[in-house]
């Protein structure tokens, strides 16, 4: 946990109710030098994908945000090179 989730822990989520919600088919992730990501929120339509927002987080968040949502799909994703020794295992 990071230290500002510490902090927060005891505080309430203020939601605005006047954002709407967007449905997005794609997600493109960037991260720059400074450790900072860009994740950007695309749909697709006949004329092509457009983005439909944009959201800018320390990369030591994405995590955190990472982490939520595989709890909450129940999808734990394995590195590429782990992949690849678990097939070795199941060829011997």
């Amino acid at each position: 946990m990071i230290k500002e989730d510490k902090k927060r822990k005891d505080n309430f989520f203020h939601v605005n109710n006047s954002l709407p919600n967007l449905f997005v088919d794609d997600i493109r992730v960037s991260i720059r030098n400074d450790n900072i990501a860009t994740l950007n929120f695309f749909s697709d339509s006949p004329e092509g994908k457009f983005e439909q927002t944009r959201v800018t987080a320390k990369k030591e968040r994405l995590k955190v945000f990472i982490d939520a949502l595989c709890r909450h799909t129940g999808y734990y994703p394995v590195k590429p090179s782990e992949e690849k020794e678990e097939e070795k295992k199941k060829k011997k």
